[in-house]
This record gives C-alpha cells, sequence and structure tokens, in this order.
C-alpha cells in the first residue's frame, strides 16, 4: 500500500504502539482485515505501523479491548491537509485566486509579431490584423482558428503572395511573404 494514491487520498497515519501486547494486536488486526504496512518493532517492545484513517477506527474497540495505549506519530493524506488549509483561509483563498487568475490571463494576446521579407509596412499588417479582430489584451478564444485568420488577412493584405499565423502560447506570430 505504500506509495498509493487512494491512500494518500483516505489519509494514513503512522502510530506506535505504546503499551500492550504487540503480537495479539497484529493477529487481531488481520482477522478484522486491517490493512497495516511498514510495520517495525524496536527492540525495546514498541512497535511501529502505518494504517490509514478509516481502518484505525475500526482498531480503536479493539485496542481498547486489548487495553493497548498508542501515539499518533504523523499524519499524511488529504484530509489533514484540507484541515490544516480551513485553518488559513486567506492562504487558501490566495491559492485559489493565483489558479483563477493564471488561467484567465493565459487566454488573452500578450504578443503579436510580424515576421517575414515584405515591402508591405508593418504597421499595415497590424492593422488588418486588428481589423479582423487580432490585437493586444484580446480574448483569445474569441478569435478564429490561425488558419481562418490567415485566409482573412491574406484577403486584406492583396500585396502579399502568403499569410501564415501560428498561435504559440499567449503570442501569435504572423508571417507575410510577397
Amino acid at each position: 500500500m505504500k506509495g498509493n494514491w487512494i491512500a494518500a487520498l483516505r489519509g494514513h497515519l503512522w502510530v506506535k504502539l505504546v503499551k500492550g501486547d504487540a503480537e495479539t494486536l497484529l493477529n487481531d488486526a488481520v482477522a478484522e482485515r486491517i490493512a497495516l504496512w511498514n510495520i517495525a518493532h524496536h527492540p525495546n517492545g514498541e512497535l511501529t505501523f502505518c494504517v490509514s484513517v478509516p481502518d484505525f477506527f475500526r482498531m480503536l474497540p479493539m485496542l481498547r479491548r486489548r487495553k493497548c495505549r498508542t501515539r499518533i506519530l504523523r499524519k499524511r493524506g488529504l484530509p489533514f491537509q484540507m484541515a490544516r488549509l480551513a485553518r488559513r483561509k486567506t492562504f487558501a483563498a490566495g491559492m485559489l485566486g493565483f489558479i483563477v487568475l493564471l488561467y484567465v490571463l493565459s487566454h488573452f494576446v500578450w504578443e503579436i509579431r510580424v515576421e517575414g521579407e515584405s515591402v508591405i509596412p508593418e504597421q499595415a499588417i497590424r492593422q488588418a490584423a486588428r481589423e479582423e479582430g487580432l490585437h493586444l489584451l484580446q480574448w483569445s478564444p474569441r478569435l478564429a482558428d490561425p488558419k481562418t485568420l490567415a485566409s482573412k488577412l491574406a484577403s486584406r493584405l492583396p500585396d502579399a503572395a502568403w499569410v501564415g499565423v501560428s498561435r504559440k502560447g499567449t503570442s501569435y506570430v504572423i508571417t507575410v511573404v510577397d
């Protein structure tokens, strides 16, 4: 179960058996079909093991019956992370706001480059692109796909033999050939 993503979702605990018989506890856990892993028996009589959170709660009546005492060494997994995040609401809101802002800003056009050897002035190419809706800070899902955009730009620039438009992330590259 070590390295299992389901264990990380459900949460797991590192537990140390401080008082009680380790052998009977392990036998009872096997009889109750409670999954334990990373079991280590120390020379001073202590037993350490890892158990999932739901199995730990199933194990509590068995521990009381055997008069065993345990100490939780570490808590890992999603339930504990969410509890820690609930105490830090401002941090959680900031993290969520950052993700939303990153998503929104990645859908804007931040750069438009004009490439190619052409006698057509760059301003004329940029003006034609602006008339087709391609300009800085434009919401990119609102734009047509690059092939359609290239054909529309070619019709607006009669002196150009070929116009190509490519999108790379948040930037568009317009290539014009005479």
